[in-house]
């Protein structure tokens, strides 16, 4: 029930009048990365090569990296398409 406010001197039931807070969700200043990003190390197991051919991979041979700081990450899906595109070149 409605307080009772007074208005100009008489009371009345009218419900206080407020303003809606508009209420928006934020969103995250980054948003999570979709994909998973794999160290030196991860990427060197995977190929079954050592983390120096992984370097030379990246400098050379154009394994998608990205460097955060002083270390390169991999994306695993752009890994994956990388393998698969050397694949399709050796049987081209």
């Amino acid at each position: 029930m409605p307080r009772p406010r007074k208005q100009d001197g008489a009371n009345t039931t009218e419900p206080k009048k407020t303003r809606k807070a508009t209420t928006g969700t934020l969103e995250p200043l980054i948003p999570a990365p979709p994909v998973q990003l794999l160290d030196i190390p991860t990427v060197a197991k995977r190929l079954s090569v050592s983390r120096v051919k992984v370097y030379a991979l990246i400098n050379k041979d154009g394994l998608p990296a990205v460097k955060i700081g002083k270390v390169f990450r991999v994306s695993q899906n752009s890994l994956n398409q990388w393998v698969q595109q050397r694949e399709q070149q050796l049987v081209s």
